[in-house]
């Protein structure tokens, strides 16, 4: 598996009940949500074909370790996965990819114009989700989202220009496209209530978010599985360009790179018990 499994953690009984109703709701967006069947369609293309829910689920464990209900924050959870969704709908437009999740791209299905409608709607929802939860929770999101359309454009200029990135410029690409989220999943709840560990948690989320995108870029160098529709960044890359290395050499490097940045986000959390849990999920994510 890809993502990481939180049915190996043993998550305390309150956070696997409130993922459960997460998945439920996400599961029940229905016709009504969307106002019209050619926008939900394309909207619930990807949720019904949904992952392990690795952003809700972090939601929640930034709730539960921060001391609150975590049943609270279930809309919360929802919201993020909903951005999650929309941001992968119109990635896969920007990159051209033809294959999410096993499943044919949105665009590719229902067409570029349903695709983007399918993914302004699911920000639209994800905007209501949150409302409830007052003006700091949504800014920090909204930042978090404009952090991922800079990491985009980022990526994008790259690829359009057939240029490998240096390792400071990957490591911002990763930064902004894929670690502003999750850092925000692991602090919302925190920034929620006001809680001194928003820092830390931020902190933690952005180190081990940079560590997940090494990740996927180290599975898919070893396993063969690197996209195929184009020229497309990544850390083994960026490691054979710029510091000459073999491909074994880069993969090597990135798995010490990727580890280094899951050894910071422990690092980050500090040792405590409330924490400790944030730190298991860390470490199910390291490369071996």
């Amino acid at each position: 598996m890809r993502n990481p499994e939180f049915s190996r953690m043993r998550l305390p009984e309150e956070v696997s009940a409130s993922i459960i109703k997460v998945d439920r709701r996400i599961a029940g967006l229905g016709l009504p949500v969307f106002r019209s069947k050619e926008l939900f369609a394309p909207a619930v293309h990807l949720l019904r074909n949904r992952g392990k829910l690795m952003r809700p689920s972090l939601v929640l464990l930034g709730a539960h370790v921060t001391g609150q209900d975590t049943q609270m924050f279930v809309d919360l959870a929802v919201s993020a996965e909903l951005l999650h969704i929309s941001s992968l709908i119109h990635d896969d437009i920007i990159d051209r990819d033809t294959v999410r999740r096993g499943v044919k791209a949105v665009h590719i299905r229902y067409g570029n114009e349903a695709a983007i409608l399918a993914g302004d709607a699911l920000i639209s929802k994800s905007i209501s989700n949150s409302a409830k939860y007052g003006k700091e929770v949504i800014e920090s999101i909204s930042e978090a989202a404009m952090d991922m359309c800079a990491g985009e454009a980022l990526d994008y200029s790259f690829q359009k220009g057939k240029k490998v990135p240096k390792q400071s410029e990957y490591q911002r690409i990763a930064e902004l496209k894929s670690a502003s989220l999750i850092a925000t999943c692991c602090n919302i709840a925190a920034v929620y209530k006001k809680d001194k560990l928003a820092g830390r948690l931020h902190a933690f989320g952005r180190n081990v978010g940079i560590a997940f995108q090494m990740r996927d870029d180290i599975l898919d160098s070893i396993e063969g599985t690197e996209k195929k529709s184009g020229f497309r960044p990544n850390i083994i890359t960026t490691l054979m360009e710029h510091l000459s290395l073999s491909g074994k050499e880069a993969v090597d490097q990135a798995i010490e790179l990727h580890n280094r940045h899951i050894d910071t986000a422990i690092k980050e959390l500090g040792s405590s018990e409330s924490t400790d849990l944030l730190a298991v999920y860390a470490d199910t994510i390291r490369v071996k």
